[in-house]
């Protein structure tokens, strides 16, 4: 190993130098006096609520955006079998043209 963080590795008998791993810095970041006296409004609304769930109604997360990912907003058959359509036809393999598609017939 050399002194400047590199080493010589060997490829097919030839030296190559390369960088070593080195174990990652951590740093200690303070936050900024903008970043210590920023509120964020929703934060402050949702933090604040005391709900209790109602326990007729099943719980629907939402925390993540993304409601499919739950099962709460599941695709269409018609919607799964036009995919599978268009996939089999083979037709849309490639690349759309540059200048795009025409919605009007």
């Amino acid at each position: 190993m050399l002194g400047n963080g590199f080493h010589h590795m060997s490829v097919n008998g030839s030296l190559y130098p390369t960088k070593t791993k080195s174990r990652r810095q951590r740093w200690e970041v303070k936050p900024s006096e903008m970043a210590e006296n920023t509120l964020n409004p929703i934060r402050a609304i949702v933090d604040g609520m005391k709900l209790t769930p109602n326990p007729e109604k099943p719980m629907i997360s939402l925390s993540i955006g993304d409601p499919t990912v739950f099962g709460n907003l599941p695709t269409d058959d018609a919607v799964l079998q036009a995919l599978k359509d268009a996939i089999d036809s083979q037709k849309y393999n490639g690349y759309a043209p540059s200048v795009g598609e025409s919605l009007i017939n």
